[in-house]
């Protein structure tokens, strides 16, 4: 969790706009912003046929950054969540050892995000 929310700090550093994209977060295959990176390399999904925007690029940037971290880990968390049950087809106990996670803190997650039951 504290990588996670590394990688969200250093995304919303090193973002220019108000939008976070795959580049500020070393997921695309061009790797991170920084030092001898092009900042003007997109990573734009529009142009593949069939591909889905990253729930990133609705993200509100306004206010201050520990606000931001905590609305950003918090769709993140959730979306991880999501994935690990689903592809755990709904097995708690395997979703939580997908995700390095207690049982316990599965279920305690699942309650905070309202997923599931």
């Amino acid at each position: 969790m504290r990588e996670l929310q590394n990688s969200i700090e250093r995304a919303v550093i090193l973002c220019d706009d108000e939008t976070i994209e795959g580049r500020h977060l070393s997921l695309s295959d061009d790797g991170p912003v920084g030092p001898g990176r092009r900042e003007g390399a997109s990573d734009d999904l529009a142009t593949v046929p069939g591909a889905q925007p990253s729930p990133l690029t609705q993200l509100d940037l306004t206010d201050t950054m520990t606000a931001v971290v905590s609305r950003v880990t918090a769709v993140v968390e959730r979306l991880k969540l999501e994935e690990a049950l689903r592809e755990a087809l709904s097995d708690k106990k395997r979703a939580a050892e997908a995700l390095h996670v207690s049982y316990k803190t599965l279920l305690k997650k699942q309650r905070e995000h309202g997923i599931g039951s």
